[in-house]
């Protein structure tokens, strides 16, 4: 949900990425916590007015997380790798339990693992809503894509995470309920489609129920976001089928206060809206309307002007008799996902400054008389708009690839600042503290290392990402990507003499080259981050070499932190014939991979831990594999399977993908013959294996 969004691009890359077979839905009983785990400090139910919503997209997946979708949804295109993530944030993941996490094979600084959550395991979106509760944030309308629910997979994964965001609630106090999102729909089947589903929702899922479950003049509320934007789907006759259904014709269990999610200038037809003066009359018909602002403006300027339209829109929303809902958010990248579309987008496009672009947008919508707000989004990390916890610093990020800590801007906050200020504001707009356009408060040390960073003097820089390989081949040709903040008062430019030099030894040609130039267009003035890309080669013989970058300006001066030291292998480094345990990540990486396939789940970290030791010291992968063959935990869970039904299994575990009709057979064939053990070890030796995770 972004007003730069192209008609349903997430969907289709999903879809194409998953291979999914499309099929109607199956019913999911919704999980609760029991009634004695409810909390008693509960917000109100019966009203928006003084409330906080933030979006909760709730649609992040990983391989092994339980869910019939079984890969990386929303955090890669496909497997993972470092050419592949799709987002630009990177989450906070120290309070998560070890089965909470997603093992992604990438690595901190300080060679940590780095993981990920799924939103399909219920206990981490509770741990959320406990955030929210213990922030002070009211709770969440949960995104539901209209474009998903025709696919079996992705329904089940949607009831669930329904049923994490209900029981979370519950368990917490706070509020919650439904958004549909029309991207990616067929306009078809639009009407019916949103019909139906809030039927089986509210009938068979019985979600309105739930004592934490929204309401508002009345009703339970429910929102529609997409309709009238000039890229999703649905009619002006569409929009007011739906909007009549759902406010009048409707059963009356299954009627509702409808929000609805209209482009920014809904009053005027320009803009995203579509331009048939009918539209007009139907964004007016909305019992409360909610512009989309995301993206619409970058600075304190644009939020300015901004408040203006609030305030227009506020007069117009109540000269029809609707309520208004303006958004904000707290700033936006979405590099990574563009990159994967074949599309660049800078870091950072809208910087979120320490947190005052989004205080500023707060403070400027409940001085124009706002009653609610929209925060987008809690948990959005592919488009850089999340407000939950995420990786403060580099050193917090991996190292495979780039990403944006919240200190890109050169002000050190914790990484549960937008938590924080999230809190604030709605005490703001509910009158709990004083209406003021300055934020809050300053972060408390302890939480953040690092010191806010100010420009000092006319070089200064600091380094935020980079994307190395850990090995290549003798003489390889190889691509990397550095990224470095200005953080000096001057402007750089390859016209002004700066490059990055080659570090460790200073100067060095020991990848071909000891400078990265600029493109001769670039310019970088102060404050902004520049990502330096470089194809480099690496040296003839085999061995560990350093690779460490800085910047400097040519005959002035070198300055700024320089890059996290990478050391490289080149070749195997040993007598060709010789074969050699793999590295230790490596040999996590072939750990977890031999659980999902043999197992069918994620390693616990005991075992992870136990095994990748072992192979490191030279376990074979036979021996792995048929540890895990042995094991009470595949007797007891996994024997049942047929031939057909492990082969398949070997090969989305293993090699994350469905199985080629010639492999399929083979692998059978060979499990029938007694060979499972070494039709497995072979999967994890296999130059394919190699080539896609390693």
């Amino acid at each position: 949900m972004t007003a730069f969004a192209p008609s349903a691009p997430r969907l289709a890359s999903l879809l194409a990425t998953l291979a999914l077979p499309v099929a109607c839905g199956t019913e999911a009983a919704l999980e609760v916590l029991e009634p004695g785990d409810e909390d008693q400090s509960l917000v109100s139910t019966d009203s928006m007015n003084g409330k906080m919503m933030m979006g909760y997209q709730g649609w992040f997946g990983c391989p092994g997380d339980g869910s019939r979708v079984n890969n990386w949804v929303h955090w890669f295109q496909g497997r993972a790798s470092p050419s592949t993530p799709t987002v630009d944030l990177w989450p906070e993941m120290s309070e998560l339990d070890a089965d909470e996490r997603c093992n992604t094979g990438f690595t901190k600084p300080d060679g940590s693992a780095a993981p990920l959550y799924s939103a399909y395991r219920q206990k981490t979106v509770v741990r959320h809503f406990k955030w929210m509760q213990d922030y002070g944030i009211d709770g969440v309308l949960l995104q539901r894509f209209t474009g998903e629910l025709g696919n079996a997979a992705l329904f089940d994964f949607r009831n669930k995470v329904a049923a994490n965001v209900r029981a979370g609630a519950e368990a917490h106090g706070r509020v919650f309920a439904l958004m549909y999102d029309v991207s990616g729909a067929s306009e078809s089947s639009l009407v019916d489609v949103v019909k139906r589903d809030w039927a089986y929702m509210v009938n068979t899922l019985r979600i309105t129920e739930s004592s934490r479950y929204l309401r508002h003049n009345g009703k339970p509320v429910l929102a529609i976001w997409g309709l009238g934007f000039n890229d999703r789907v649905g009619t002006p006759d569409q929009a007011r089928a739906i909007i009549d259904h759902f406010q009048r014709s409707a059963p009356g269990a299954e009627q509702v206060t409808l929000l609805g999610g209209v482009p920014l200038h809904w009053r005027s037809l320009g803009g995203a809206s579509k331009t048939d003066p009918a539209w007009a009359a139907i964004y007016r018909s909305f019992d409360i309307i909610s512009p989309w602002a995301v993206g619409a403006f970058g600075d304190d300027a644009g939020a300015d002007s901004y408040k203006r339209t609030i305030s227009a829109d506020l007069a117009e929303a109540r000269n029809n008799g609707r309520d208004y809902m303006p958004v904000i958010f707290p700033g936006f990248s979405w590099h990574n996902l563009m990159r994967v579309r074949g599309e660049d987008s800078p870091y950072n496009l809208i910087p979120r400054r320490g947190g005052r672009f989004y205080w500023r947008q707060a403070y400027n919508a409940i001085a124009a008389g706002s009653k609610m707000l929209f925060g987008a989004m809690f948990d959005e990390v592919d488009e850089g708009t999340a407000m939950l916890k995420v990786a403060a610093t580099t050193a917090a990020t991996p190292v495979q690839a780039s990403f944006l800590p919240l200190d890109v801007d050169g002000e050190a906050v914790p990484s549960d600042w937008y938590l924080r200020l999230a809190g604030e504001a709605t005490k703001m707009l509910r009158g709990e503290r004083p209406l003021g356009s300055s934020l809050p408060s300053t972060p408390p040390p302890g939480d953040n290392p690092q010191p806010p960073v100010t420009p000092t003097g006319a070089n200064a820089a600091l380094f935020v990402s980079q994307v190395v390989p850990a090995s290549v081949s003798p003489g390889q040709r190889f691509t990397v990507r550095i990224s470095m903040r200005n953080t000096g008062s001057a402007t750089w430019s390859l016209a002004a003499r700066y490059y990055l030099g080659s570090e460790n030894p200073r100067d060095n040609m020991t990848w071909g080259t000891n400078r990265i130039a600029f493109p001769a267009a670039a310019s970088v003035p102060s404050g902004a981050t520049t990502e330096l890309s470089a194809t480099l080669t690496a040296p003839a013989a085999a061995g560990t070499y350093n690779f460490q970058w800085q910047m400097l300006q040519d005959a002035v001066a070198w300055f700024g932190a320089k890059s996290t030291n990478v050391a490289i292998v080149v070749g195997s480094g040993q007598t060709p014939g010789t074969p050699q345990p793999p590295t230790a990540s490596a040999a996590s990486i072939k750990v977890t991979h031999g659980y999902r396939g043999i197992l069918g789940r994620e390693p616990d970290a005991g075992g992870l831990a136990s095994y990748t030791d072992a192979i490191t010291n030279g376990m074979t992968m036979e021996t792995f594999c048929q540890t895990l063959f042995s094991s009470p935990e595949y007797a007891e869970q996994r024997s049942q399977l047929t031939a057909e039904q492990l082969a398949k299994e070997l090969y989305r575990g293993i090699l994350g993908r469905e199985a080629d009709p010639g492999g399929l057979a083979s692998t059978i064939d060979a499990i029938n013959a007694g060979n499972r053990v070494e039709r497995a070890a072979d999967m994890l030796k296999s130059a394919e294996f190699a080539q896609k995770f390693l």
